[in-house]
Parts: structure tokens; sequence; C-alpha cells
């Protein structure tokens, strides 16, 4: 098994915080509730994929897929691990939800090396998805994962 800093794809449960927003939202501010995206989270240098499902209240609302273009040191002739420990990174990126839906994100990070056995990332980014009419997904969001490499 190849160590983080030298794999090609890397592989692990991703877990991220976001906002669910109701129709009454701005006027009403407790329109607004905490959500959970959970899913399994694929990326390579360049490339990411998160196919998620949105708990909130203790119900699922629906199912996202994001594909995003990741930016990182590769981009500027520089490993993509600093020291092979240390990644920092950006992302911009369409998703798609399930019932059907569309919205972007963006987000920046910084991955760790664990005993070159994986990696640890935590992000911090912005979304804006419509669910449905009447639920957006939009705000400030915060991320974690942990990474396999294969």
């Amino acid at each position: 098994m190849p160590a983080p800093a030298a794999a090609q794809l890397l592989i692990g449960p991703q877990a991220e915080l976001t906002f669910v927003r109701g129709p009454e939202y701005p006027e009403n501010p407790e329109d607004s509730v905490a959500g959970l995206l959970g899913g399994i989270h694929i990326n390579t240098s360049i490339m990411e994929f998160f196919p998620a499902v949105l708990v909130s209240q203790g119900r699922i609302h629906g199912g996202l897929m994001d594909v995003g273009l990741r930016v990182t040191p590769t981009w500027f002739g520089q490993p993509e691990y600093f020291f092979r420990l240390v990644s920092p990174y950006a992302v911009l990126g369409g998703s798609v939800g399930y019932p059907w839906s569309a919205g972007w994100y963006a987000k920046a990070g910084l991955g760790l090396v664990v005993m070159r056995l994986g990696s640890v990332n935590a992000e911090i980014g912005y979304r804006s998805h419509h669910l449905t009419d009447s639920l957006l997904l939009e705000g400030v969001t915060l991320g974690l994962r942990a990474s396999y490499p294969f």
C-alpha cells in the first residue's frame, strides 16, 4: 500500500456539518437548523467525489453527489504533501441531489498524514444547494474526513 503522499487515490468516510434553511429564512432566523452530510469521500490530486446523505432533525432529507476540482500544491510545481506530512488544498465544485436538485460549494482544507497509513482532513467552506422548493443547504460548512490510500 502506498503512503498518502504517494497515493493516486484516497477513499474514506466524511462528515460535513451544514445549515438546512427553510422557506421563511432569513426573515425568520429560527427557520434554520443544523444538518449533517455523511458519506464516502473519494479523491485524487485533482478531483474529488462525495456521495452523501443529508440528516437533519432525526430525518433523512435526501442525497447529494459532490464533484469538485481540487487545487493542490502540485498545480504550482510543488509536492502535494509538504514534508510528506501536510497537504493544503482548495476545492470548487458542483453538486446534484435526490430528489433532483443542484448547487455549488467551495472549501479549503488541510490534510495531515497519520503514521503513513492514511490521512485526516479538516475543511471549512461554503455551500449553496436547493434540495427542494422549501429546503436550502446554505452557509458555512465544517468537514472532517479520514482517508485511506490506494
